[in-house]
């Protein structure tokens, strides 16, 4: 698994999260990859660059939170951030801010799929999905549905995202309390429609970034 989840060399600045500080690979975060992991039946997996003389002290209990039997009662954060950019040769990926990218809806009628995997047993538990959406304004619409359910927000919320060395960007943030249906142990999707489209918003809306976080 990669060693962070939002990386954040000099190169990659200008792209920040949109949904938080999500730099660090956290206690929640690591117990939703493992679900995803060990639910596979794999022999086993280690974090990529993971050294003990460097990070163990900050996960001490590495070894309960990768073993999902013994994290049933634990929080869990899955995070869907952004698509990688493919480049012939890492030298490009240097000082152009471009080393992720958002999918983009349009017109009206555009949409994206993303496919998901989901390996936690929710049906005791309280979750939330959440969606970022870049460049959309209030009378924008976009409808959101988990494996073909739509999703009625409970709260969609403004915020500025600021970053080095680019302009503040608006963004909406979209969320609703989810449950097993429409959600289901391993692989799922989630779609973004825009339907409704401010006349004089000509900025693509960007989108494909959602988290789900579990609260037992």
């Amino acid at each position: 698994t990669p060693g962070n989840v939002s990386p954040y060399q000099v190169f990659e600045y200008g792209e920040p999260s949109l949904l938080g500080d999500h730099k660090i690979l956290d206690p929640p975060k690591i117990r939703a990859i493992a679900d995803n992991l060990m639910s596979q039946n794999p022999d086993g997996f280690a974090f990529y660059n993971f050294y003990t003389f460097d990070f163990g002290e900050y996960y001490p209990d590495l070894r309960t939170w990768t073993t999902p039997r013994r994290t049933e009662q634990m929080s869990k954060h899955y995070l869907n951030c952004r698509r990688l950019m493919y480049h012939p040769n890492e030298r490009e990926t240097f000082d152009i801010g471009v080393a992720f990218e958002r999918h983009l809806l349009q017109e009206i009628g555009d949409s994206v799929e993303l496919p998901f995997r989901f390996s936690t047993d929710i049906v005791n538990s309280v979750a939330t999905l959440r969606c970022a959406f870049e460049h959309m304004r209030e009378t924008d619409d976009i409808v959101v549905r988990v494996n073909g359910c739509i999703m009625t927000p409970d709260t969609v919320k403004s915020k500025t995202i600021q970053s080095e060395g680019n302009p503040d960007c608006d963004v909406r943030i979209w969320e609703s309390a989810i449950a097993m249906p429409p959600l289901q142990l391993g692989d799922n999707a989630i779609q973004w429609e825009l339907i409704k489209r401010e006349s004089d918003n000509r900025k693509a809306i960007a989108v494909g970034e959602f988290e789900i976080v579990i609260d037992p």
